[in-house]
């Protein structure tokens, strides 16, 4: 079963890590920073965080995501068996990020040590 292969425990943690990774990476690569204080204070993390921390922003990606895996699997560029493994490691990302997106619903951070 799907559940066997290491790839797919890879994806939902990596989904789990992706909202923060968009929302702090790009701030800080265009601030070339790593300061917290900084990278908050930029415009480009608000609006980044306006975006990415939706469920329909999501939800919107990964059917983005899994229409052009069904277009190139309807095409012939990728077999039944690597689109079987895509769709499922789509799923796991997409899952991995929904956590994430509740865990800080209900976890309110009242500092970056955390």
């Amino acid at each position: 079963m799907f559940t066997d292969s290491w790839k797919y425990g890879f994806a939902f943690v990596f989904g789990h890590l992706i909202p923060d990774i968009i929302k702090f990476g790009i701030p800080g690569i265009e601030l070339e920073t790593f300061s917290f204080d900084k990278i908050v204070a930029n415009h480009l993390f608000w609006t980044l965080n306006y975006y990415t921390h939706s469920f329909f922003f999501w939800s919107i990606l990964l059917f983005g995501v899994l229409m052009i895996l069904f277009l190139f699997y309807r095409i012939g560029k990728i077999k039944f068996d690597k689109f079987k493994f895509l769709v499922f490691f789509s799923l796991f990302v997409y899952l991995g990020a929904i956590v994430h997106l509740v865990l800080d619903i209900l976890i309110i951070e009242k500092s970056y040590w955390i």
